[in-house]
């Protein structure tokens, strides 16, 4: 990204004093032109200070009052763009010249920045403050609903396959509607599933249970119901998986019972993605 005159961390150089060259800086200014910016970073916004010397007994001394500092970007080999005033002893003009020093420093100002912008991160102790980092956001793409909405005849005390052919979603197309009516599981992961299927009559005794096959063999079964009027026995569980493994999910009723209850909200099964491995 392009250096800023707001950067929070801002370079510094060796060996950059120049002078100010023509027209000089006036107050409110945003741009000075520079004898030369050799040694000065451009992949970061700079920190950098003006200001005036004069000869005292042979030697070069800073005039009192003239010592600002700026915020600005190396725009050229000799020009410094989108200045801001950033302290010092008050922002006045310059005039061009050998006399009017431009440099990088490290200063009072640039250390304290740097701080500051690393405490807005980091607590004194090096470590990441509370929500200084973004979780992740992880899009899921492989969950589905399904539902009967046909006709599903079950034998008396025998695990019955129902045969899912409606979708409320299937977001990766895993749910085979059609024919074998069962989830393909499509990347390796840990797969959370539920469901629940109500039973066709209202007849009492003996028990109903949903179960999950996993590659044709029995994975799981939910939990045992006595059978009281219609029934609608409900699984939930999760299995590691992988790419290619095959879920189905049956109920037994013992009781007789001309069909297992179609409907969205009757008889259904859903899964979904909640880690991979």
């Amino acid at each position: 990204m392009p250096a800023l005159n707001t950067d929070g961390f801002m370079k510094v150089g060796l060996s950059t004093a120049t002078t100010l060259s023509a027209p000089g800086y006036t107050i409110a200014g945003t741009s000075i032109n520079v004898g030369s910016t050799s040694n000065w970073p451009t992949d970061t916004g700079v920190v950098f200070a003006i200001d005036e010397v004069e000869l005292v007994n042979g030697e070069y001394v800073r005039v009192t009052g003239t010592y600002n500092i700026f915020r600005g970007v190396v725009a050229g080999a000799t020009q410094i763009t989108n200045m801001v005033y950033a302290g010092g002893d008050a922002n006045r003009n310059y005039s061009a010249g050998s006399t009017t020093r431009v440099y990088i420093l490290v200063s009072s100002y640039n250390h304290n920045r740097l701080i500051d912008t690393l405490l807005t991160s980091l607590d004194q102790d090096g470590t990441l403050k509370d929500g200084a980092v973004e979780p992740a956001k992880w899009t899921n793409p492989y969950a589905f609903r399904v539902y009967l909405n046909q006709v599903c005849n079950h034998v008396n005390g025998v695990f019955t396959k129902i045969t899912f052919n409606a979708e409320s979603y299937d977001t990766n197309n895993n749910w085979d509607a059609v024919t074998n009516y069962r989830y393909t599981v499509p990347v390796n992961g840990i797969y959370a599933f539920c469901g629940a299927a109500r039973s066709g009559t209202g007849t009492s005794g003996g028990l109903a249970i949903t179960q999950m096959n996993k590659n044709g063999v029995v994975y799981s079964q939910g939990s045992q119901y006595s059978m009281t009027g219609f029934s609608r026995p409900v699984f939930a569980d999760t299995a590691t998986l992988v790419a290619g493994d095959t879920i189905d999910f049956y109920v037994r009723y013992d009781v007789a019972a001309a069909a297992i209850t179609n409907g969205t909200a009757e008889t259904y099964f859903s899964g979904w993605l909640i880690a991979t491995t």
